[in-house]
C-alpha cells in the first residue's frame, strides 16, 4: 500500500500548516491566514470528498478540513481548518496534516501486514501497530515528505469495498500529532470514511 507525496502548491500549504512553532496549540496559531492562491483559485475547504470514482467518500476528522484544490481521483490532503479558512471549525485540533490515497483491491485482497507497508515505503522503527474492526495503525520513520516535518509519522489501512484506503499524518518534531492523539485521528479518518463508503 502506497501512500502518495506531493509537489508544488499543494507541498507548499503544507510546509505553511508546519512552518510555525507547535508550542500552545490550543490557540489559533494563523489566525487572519486562509490559504494560498492556487492557479487563480482560493482553495476550498471541504468536509467530505469523493475518490476512486465515487467508490470512497473520505470524511475529514474533527477539526480537519479537505483542501479542495487537492482532491484527485485517487489522493486528497486535509489540514487544520483553520488554516484553510475555516478558523471556528479547527478547535483544538493538533497542528498536522493528513495524506490520503486508494487504491484498488483485489476481491479477496486482506489488510496487508505490517511488515509489507514498510517495506514497500521505506519504514523503519515500526511500533504500536494494531489492528481494530478492519483497520491497520501504527506508528514508523520514514521520508519527511517536506522539511520540518518529523521523521515519525502515523500510518493506516483499511478496505473500502474494492479499494484499500491509505493514511499518513505527519506533524512537527515533539508535536502533539506525533503522540496517541494522531492514532486517534486517523483512526477517525478511516471509521468515518469507511460508515460512509
Amino acid at each position: 500500500m502506497t501512500t502518495w507525496t506531493f509537489k508544488g502548491p499543494i507541498a507548499a500549504l503544507a510546509l505553511l500548516i508546519l512552518s510555525a512553532c507547535e508550542g500552545g496549540q490550543g490557540a489559533v496559531l494563523f489566525d487572519g491566514l486562509s490559504a494560498p492562491s492556487i492557479k487563480g483559485q482560493r482553495a476550498k475547504p471541504l468536509s467530505q470528498a469523493k475518490l476512486a470514482g465515487g467508490a470512497v467518500t473520505v470524511i475529514a476528522p474533527p477539526g480537519f478540513c479537505i483542501d479542495g484544490t487537492s482532491v484527485q481521483k485517487q489522493f486528497a490532503l486535509m489540514a487544520r481548518c483553520d488554516v484553510l479558512g475555516v478558523p471556528q471549525a479547527a478547535a483544538d485540533a493538533p497542528l498536522a496534516f493528513i495524506t490520503v490515497s486508494v487504491l484498488p483491491a483485489g476481491p479477496d485482497a486482506g489488510l496487508p501486514a505490517v511488515e509489507q507497508i514498510a517495506e514497500a515505503n521505506g519504514l523503519t522503527n515500526v511500533t504500536d501497530p494494531q489492528v481494530n474492526q478492519g483497520r491497520l495503525i501504527f506508528r514508523a520513520k520514514g521520508a519527511a515528505p517536506i522539511d520540518g516535518v518529523s521523521y515519525t509519522h502515523w500510518r493506516g489501512t483499511a478496505r473500502m469495498g474494492g479499494q484499500m484506503i491509505g493514511v499518513a499524518l505527519y506533524g512537527p518534531k515533539n508535536g502533539r500529532a506525533l503522540s496517541g492523539e494522531g492514532r486517534s485521528i486517523v483512526s477517525s479518518v478511516m471509521s468515518r470514511s469507511q460508515s460512509n463508503s
